[in-house]
């Protein structure tokens, strides 16, 4: 059984590049990379994802024109953890 999936065009580019990068034959091959991949990261994930995601935010927004995102995310990480424990 098959099913039709709509993704915005961005994504489809994406998971177009992710399909070549692993050398899938499908699109829904490279899915099912993804979703394991995601499965695999999320057992292994401890900590509170909204702060994650908020942290990704922050990083995009204070690296634009700057420097490189990823240049700057395990700066904005140690900021982030240091407040989080200062807080507790």
């Amino acid at each position: 059984m098959s099913t039709t999936i709509r993704v915005s065009d961005g994504d489809r580019k994406a998971l177009e590049n992710l399909r070549r990068r692993i050398g899938a034959k499908t699109m829904a091959e490279t899915l099912r990379f993804a979703i394991a991949m995601a499965e695999a990261g999320d057992e292994k994930f401890v900590g509170d994802v909204a702060a994650l995601e908020d942290l990704i935010r922050a990083a995009g927004r204070s690296a634009k024109g700057k420097v490189r995102v990823t240049e700057r995310v395990d700066e904005e990480l140690a900021d982030a953890l240091a407040k989080e424990s200062a807080d507790r």
